[in-house]
């Protein structure tokens, strides 16, 4: 692994350079965001390859990383392997195994401080201030790809992925360890089997795109009301899957990217309003992307860094809400997809693992960080 990244490093500065030029030379920078100058810094491996794994921000200010897969297209192993990056030193720590290998699972952290996590026929429950994990009651479907957000009343929606035609979402609470059925999505093409995404707004769960059981991409978006545990009414817009969303400070949902067999959706970015259960085009990114992150900054910025298969997918693009302008955030050292994104407390991302083109499209343990100086 060491010595690909060494082998990428001259490439790198290449394309550290190329980038700029590609993303300024076409959006260029506002005087405001010219003094923030983004930087990819490396950092401390992970003990273990992963992809499609999960990463928590704890309340202490670590993050967890849960599960996944190692390997490349010939041969995979599930992971129930944990471990945790404290941002104070850097470093990771070794911590206890899940009680079974998951991959596609979802983590989340809960108003206790500890985290839940769902996949495949069974639950548990992390607890960082004893290293221990719990059974919990299973919930009533297995699934995999699925989303989980939790709610005001400190519960989780779990929303998709569920092989064969999806029955319905649940509601997991935890200070009765139950789980209770909630309707179904309301999309036309019998559910979601994966591929979506579900946004906490101040509105309610923003669910966008996704796999179809039936067969096809969904295109459009719903919003679950926790109050009253209804779905609104489904907004068409452009078919989207292995997306990517995040939430903006004025409510809006930000989307972007999609699946190469959705029309016009790679590069293309849609703004959601759920106060108004309207669509609005945004700028379009400059690197075609899907199974990439976006991660909401404290500014107020959006950065969104990797893509499918891509050898443009090290680059990363921020998206300024007040402007509706993509600007360049720099070259990342990967082209990697399916990894993670997490912001730390001091305002920089955490970017770990995933599949790289460097490492002929196998899993990766490298790390690096995101910051804005200035």
């Amino acid at each position: 692994m060491n010595r690909s990244l060494r082998l990428a490093a001259p490439r790198r500065l290449a394309a550290a350079v190329l980038s700029a030029a590609i993303l300024t030379g076409l959006v260029g920078p506002t005087p405001s965001a010219a003094a923030a100058v983004p930087r990819w810094i490396p950092a401390v491996a992970m003990s273990v390859d992963r992809a499609r794994h999960t990463a928590t921000a704890l309340p202490d200010g670590r993050v967890l990383v849960t599960g996944g897969l190692s390997g490349n297209s010939d041969a995979i192993t599930e992971l129930a392997s944990a471990e945790i990056y404290s941002p104070g030193t850097g470093r990771w720590t070794a911590a206890a195994p899940m009680r079974e290998p998951r991959l596609g699972h979802t983590a989340t952290l809960l108003r206790n401080g500890k985290v839940l996590v769902v996949g495949g026929a069974s639950a548990e429950v992390y607890d960082p201030s004893t290293n221990r994990w719990t059974a919990v009651a299973a919930p009533r479907q297995e699934r995999r790809n699925h989303t989980a957000t939790l709610l005001p009343d400190g519960s989780v929606l779990i929303t998709g992925g569920v092989l064969g035609f999806e029955e319905g979402p649940e509601r997991y609470r935890p200070w009765t360890n139950t789980w209770t059925p909630v309707p179904p999505v309301p999309y036309s093409d019998g559910g979601l089997c994966g591929g979506h995404t579900a946004t906490a707004t101040a509105y309610g769960v923003v669910v966008v795109g996704g796999c179809g059981n039936w067969g096809g991409t969904n295109a459009g978006a719903t919003r679950y009301r926790p109050g009253s545990g209804t779905w609104g009414p489904v907004s068409r817009t452009d078919q989207r899957e292995n997306h990517a969303a995040a939430s903006l400070g004025h409510g809006k949902v930000l989307v972007t990217g999609g699946c190469r067999s959705c029309p016009n959706t790679d590069r293309a970015t849609s703004l959601f309003d759920p106060a108004t259960n309207t669509w609005s085009r945004a700028a379009a990114m400059v690197v075609l992307r899907s199974w990439h992150t976006a991660t909401t900054l404290r500014d107020g910025s959006v950065l969104v860094v990797g893509a499918f298969y891509s050898d443009r997918a090290h680059i990363g693009e921020l998206y300024r809400p007040s402007a509706d302008r993509w600007l360049s955030a720099g070259a990342a050292a990967l082209d990697r997809w399916g990894h993670t994104a997490t912001l730390l407390p001091d305002g920089s991302v955490l970017v770990t693992g995933g599949w790289a083109r460097q490492a002929a499209n196998a899993t990766v343990a490298s790390a690096e960080l995101f910051r804005l100086a200035g």
